[in-house]
C-alpha cells in the first residue's frame, strides 16, 4: 500500500489577519490576530490514510501581543490554537523578552509555557 497514489486530491482554505498598532507612554504596542482554515479533500484512492493528511492542519488561531513599557525592554505574548484534520486540538503559549543596551540585545524565549504539546 505504500506505493499507491493519489488520483485526485483538492485543497481550499482562507486566511485572515488583523494587526492593531496603539501607544501607551509614547512606546508603539501591536497586538495581532491571524485565523487560517485549510480543507483537504483526497478522493479516488484505497489507501485509508497518509502522513500528511494525519499532520495536516485544518484551523489555526494565533494572536500575539508585543508590548513596550520602558525604552530598553521588550516583551511578547503568543498564543495559538490548532486543530489537525484527523480532530486532534491543543493550544500553546510562547512568551520573548528582550532587553536593549547601546547596540547589544539579549533575549529569553520561553515556548510551550504550558507543555500542551
Amino acid at each position: 500500500m505504500a506505493n499507491e497514489k493519489f488520483r485526485e486530491g483538492s485543497t481550499k482554505g482562507f486566511e485572515m489577519s488583523l494587526n492593531y498598532i496603539f501607544k501607551i507612554n509614547n512606546y508603539h504596542q501591536n497586538i495581532t490576530l491571524n485565523y487560517t482554515f485549510i480543507d483537504d479533500t483526497i478522493k479516488d484512492t484505497d489507501v485509508m490514510y497518509t502522513r500528511y493528511s494525519l499532520n495536516s492542519l485544518k484551523h489555526q488561531l494565533s494572536t500575539t501581543i508585543f508590548t513596550k513599557f520602558l525604552p530598553f525592554l521588550e516583551q511578547s505574548i503568543s498564543f495559538r490554537f490548532v486543530e489537525r484534520t484527523n480532530g486532534e486540538s491543543y493550544n500553546v503559549m510562547d512568551a520573548k523578552l528582550k532587553a536593549s543596551i547601546k547596540k547589544i540585545n539579549v533575549f529569553a524565549t520561553a515556548n510551550n509555557l504550558f507543555n500542551t504539546v
